[in-house]
Formats: structure tokens, sequence, C-alpha cells
């Protein structure tokens, strides 16, 4: 019968704490971790409902977005894509926004609702690089390329 050496016992002690940690649910879904909410979801209805209303407001016209959303588990949503006039059909582009209604959001979830934190037409990297600067807080997973 074949005895394990103390240092092969070591090396195999070893390899089972590098398994147990890359196993961990904190390592594997992290805090911050980002996703896509899924279309028809309860939570991609609420980010978007928060976010009509500043920007119906500024174009006096109820509106439906097109484009990429990403949330995060510690509550941070951000919204890069097309705003369109809701026209009861497919949406009517903006004409009026030199952007032709490009535009990014950032959102935060807290006591129980989404919040816009700033949001505006253009949606270009200075738009996106001041909001990271403005809430370095953000998970910066949020505002990678779309996937």
């Amino acid at each position: 019968m074949n005895q394990m050496k103390s240092s092969d016992m070591l090396g195999f002690g070893a390899v089972l704490s590098v398994l147990a940690v890359a196993s961990s649910p904190v390592l594997s879904a992290p805090r911050d971790a980002v996703y896509q909410p899924k279309a028809g979801s309860a939570e991609r209805k609420a980010i978007f409902n928060a976010l009509r209303v500043p920007v119906g407001r500024s174009l006096k016209h109820a509106v439906i977005f097109q484009g990429t959303l990403k949330a995060s588990k510690s509550g941070w949503a951000f919204f890069s894509g097309g705003a369109l006039l809701d026209d009861g059909k497919n949406g009517k582009p903006i004409s009026n926004e030199g952007s032709g209604g490009e535009m990014a959001a950032l959102l935060r979830h807290s006591g129980g609702r989404w919040r816009v934190l700033s949001w505006g037409f253009g949606g270009g990297m200075d738009e996106i690089e001041s909001e990271k600067r403005k809430y370095p807080q953000a998970p910066r997973a949020l505002f990678h390329s779309h996937d």
C-alpha cells in the first residue's frame, strides 16, 4: 500500500484549498457582477420607466429605448443606445437632437426604486468618461463596450 509523504500531503492540501476558493460563490458571482436584464423582466421595465421620466419631459413626448442595458448586482445600471419618439408602433427617430437620439444614462437603485443619476444625448466617450469620474463607485464593467 502506498503511503503519502508529508510533502505530498502539503501539495494535496494546497490543491484542495485552491479548488475550494475557485468554486466559492463569492468569486464566481461577485457583488458587482454585470449582466443584461432580460427583455420583458420587471427589472428592465422599472429601469426604463425611470429613464422615461426625464427624457420624455425633455422631449415633451413619450419615448421608447433601443440599445444595450447593463445592470450590476450592487444596484447600478447603464444604458447606451437610442431614444425614439413613441408613435405606438416601432418608434420614430428623434430629429431635433444633433445626436439623432443616441444617448447614455447612468441609474442607481436605492430606496426601492431606480433613480436616474445622469443622462444625455450624444452617448459618446466624453459623456461616458464624465460619468465614470463623477460616480467612481459605479462598477467599471457597466461602461465596457457592448457584448
